[in-house]
C-alpha cells in the first residue's frame, strides 16, 4: 500500500496523489465521451424515425 503524498517509483507522475488526480480526470473525460455519444445516438435514431 502506498501513502497518499509520498513519492513512488515512477517517471512519469512525481507522487501517488498525480497519478490518482490524473486517472480521475481520465475517466470523467470517457464519462463525458459516453454520454456525449448516447446524445448523439439518439438524435440519430429520431432523425431516422423523421425521414421514414
Amino acid at each position: 500500500m502506498v501513502s497518499t503524498g509520498v513519492a513512488f517509483d515512477n517517471t512519469v507522475y512525481e507522487s501517488y496523489d498525480a497519478w490518482i488526480e490524473t486517472i480521475k480526470k481520465q475517466i470523467k473525460k470517457s464519462e463525458n465521451t459516453l454520454k456525449n455519444i448516447e446524445f448523439k445516438k439518439v438524435e440519430l435514431e429520431a432523425v431516422q424515425k423523421y425521414i421514414v
